[in-house]
């Protein structure tokens, strides 16, 4: 029996792309030379939501800067700055730069709202596994180059958790890949001497490192 290749129409489809990062603007400003295509982001806590937040080294003044429809970081954007009562308003319109001393800040920006917060952060590492128990933060520092906090110290095979000010008001745990505030307990599984190592420089995809030594 022969046979012979039978085809259908040709249907022609049009497929429409999506990216999985979520919603982002971008800190411009005196703690990176104002340069938009390299300032720092912010992102949102999920698609269509603007409610903006990242870990930022802030020096002086600053804005903040949406992208264009193609996902760009220019001038020329719809950008915002404060509305000069420094009380966290912004505005689009005759706008003062915003600012702030020299330190490691937690952001956050409603561009609906319109409004931003900032919060001055000092980091460490705190729990059983670490030397200063439960009772007290283990200080980190933070490292311009890597743009993390880092830290020498021996760890028991206990558990932890990260959090800023040596209080509990901003404090990181849960999935080691993703880390959320007030996430559950961290832990060590085999005692020695680590770098520790935080990362907060990806907004809302905090990781960290434990590195033996």
């Amino acid at each position: 029996i022969s046979s012979q290749p039978v085809y259908s129409n040709v249907v022609t489809v049009l497929v429409t792309t999506f990216s999985t990062s979520l919603p982002a603007i971008a800190v411009p400003g005196n703690h990176q030379g104002w340069n938009p295509p390299t300032a720092p982001r912010l992102a949102s806590s999920a698609y269509g939501e603007t409610d903006y937040e990242g870990f930022v080294w802030l020096d002086g003044s600053y804005k903040f800067l949406a992208p264009d429809a193609s996902g760009a970081f220019n001038w020329g954007n719809t950008d915002w700055g404060d509305d000069g009562s420094f009380s966290g308003i912004l505005v689009e319109q005759d706008e003062t730069d915003c600012s702030a001393v020299p330190g490691y800040y937690r952001v956050n920006a409603n561009t609906t709202a319109l409004t931003y917060s900032t919060t001055l952060t000092n980091w460490g590492i705190i729990g059983a596994a670490t030397p200063g128990g439960w009772d007290a933060s283990t200080p980190l520092t933070y490292n311009a180059d890597t743009k993390m906090w880092e830290g020498i110290m021996a760890l028991t095979a206990d558990e932890f958790k990260f959090r800023a000010n040596d209080a509990w008001t901003i404090n990181f745990g849960g999935d080691p890949a993703a880390l959320t505030q007030d996430g559950g307990d961290l832990s060590v599984s085999v005692a020695g001497t680590y770098l520790v190592k935080l990362d907060l420089s990806n907004p809302r995809l905090y990781t960290y490192e434990l590195i033996a030594q």
